[in-house]
């Protein structure tokens, strides 16, 4: 709709504004009104319009039940997840608090850092190396 109301506008502008002719003026205009509301009564009227009648059929009734189903489901399992998360979080803190008091030498504060604890910081990766080196270039040699 804005493609064909660019034309017919500029047609309004140059043939009214412009040239003086009050005939192509007034077709201009009447073109114009007339596809600008068509596209209004399209995008803002029909369409809602044709909404509102799919949600009243069997099909769009049972699927929206369906819908509703599934995020009811969905929102349950994320509460239990939470809920679980939170019993977990507190039994490690229990756990942590309780190794804590029984026995301290038990903590690795003073022990080497050993590769597997360590972690990301433990030396270099090992990467496979490249097969494919030097076979862009016509000779194969490296340079």
């Amino acid at each position: 709709s804005v493609v064909a109301l660019l034309p017919v506008g500029a047609l309004l502008f140059v043939g009214g504004g412009l040239l003086g002719a009050g005939m192509l003026n007034d077709i201009a205009l009447a073109l114009f009104v007339g596809l600008a509301a068509g596209a209004y009564s399209s995008i803002f009227i029909a369409t809602p319009l044709m909404a509102d009648i799919k949600e009243r059929q069997p099909e769009m009734r049972a699927l929206a039940k369906r819908v509703a189903a599934r995020r009811a489901s969905e929102q349950a399992k994320a509460e239990k997840a939470e809920r679980v998360a939170a019993g977990a979080a507190e039994k490690v803190a229990d756990e942590v608090t309780e190794e804590s008091l029984v026995s301290p030498a038990a903590s690795t504060k003073g022990q080497p850092r050993t590769p597997a604890t360590a972690g990301a910081a433990g030396g270099r990766r090992k990467q496979p190396a490249s097969r494919g080196r030097g076979k862009s270039r016509p000779s194969g040699k490296r340079r």
